[in-house]
């Protein structure tokens, strides 16, 4: 790859990832609460239909308790957005592509939103942030229940369900953290692709952080070419992972 001048790192959103894992955490914290609470209030011998009604009740609760973060998406989505073409700019530029008609629109007008396609990505991100947290808390509820009626199926003690139940509510927090970085690596991967198409680019350099968080096949990947629209997988793509792209001007498609 030859580029004057030095291209920076395509910096990750972190910053929104911490937000959207903390309102996640903060969910799940209400959740283990309210959960605690049912579990106190159960019989020793709690019957089949005892143990579906407190499934019931606690579904309630994490519908309420994570509405917060799904009315937070849209606000986390323009913040990722904006960062990220603030990242896309700078790499864009330093790549050698400042005569290039989509970057010198951004470099103009901004991250303002006015691509025709921003709504429609946000829409469709946000559909499946939202299918995901939901499903964070279905998976949630289903496992307290499963391990509550299990337990009680076995003829373990109120001692002994309480200790299984309270070693899950650590794993729960692990889960929605997983859950944030999933959902915020999504769209930026979506808008990191999107800046390549808007650049009429044929190919990118894959580039990554080249530390001990890097899988063996990213890192055999490094400053390797690749078509824009070919075949597998794609910065950013996979779960954890904060590789990126730098555009190949060198082959820009002529309208």
């Amino acid at each position: 790859m030859k580029v004057n001048g030095r291209i920076p790192n395509w910096r990750y959103p972190e910053a929104s990832e911490r937000e959207l894992s903390r309102s996640m955490q903060e969910a799940v914290t209400e959740l283990v609460v309210e959960m605690r609470d049912r579990l106190d209030r159960l019989k020793f011998d709690a019957t089949a239909e005892e143990i579906s009604q407190a499934e019931d009740d606690i579904s309630e609760s994490a519908i309420v308790f994570f509405s917060a973060v799904i009315a937070a998406l849209a606000s986390i989505g323009l913040t990722i957005y904006r960062f990220n073409s603030k990242q896309w700019l700078a790499i864009a530029i330093a790549a050698g592509g400042r005569n290039n008609e989509s970057v010198m629109r951004l470099k103009e007008f901004g991250a303002g939103g006015y691509e025709d396609w921003y709504q429609e990505a946000l829409r469709k991100w946000e559909d499946a942030a939202e299918a995901s947290v939901r499903k964070l808390a279905s998976d949630i509820v289903s496992d307290w229940t499963t391990k509550v009626r299990t337990a009680n199926n076995i003829g373990k003690s109120r001692k002994q369900i309480d200790e299984i139940i309270e070693g899950r509510y650590a794993i729960y927090g692990s889960w929605s953290r997983n859950r944030a970085s999933g959902i915020i690596g999504t769209f930026n991967s979506m808008l990191m692709m999107q800046r390549l198409k808007d650049a009429k680019v044929s190919h990118y350099f894959w580039f990554g952080m080249m530390d001990d968080r890097e899988r063996e096949s990213h890192i055999k990947l490094e400053g390797k070419r690749r078509p824009v629209n070919g075949d597998g997988i794609f910065p950013g793509e996979e779960y954890g992972c904060r590789c990126w792209a730098v555009p190949d001007f060198n082959n820009v498609e002529v309208s």
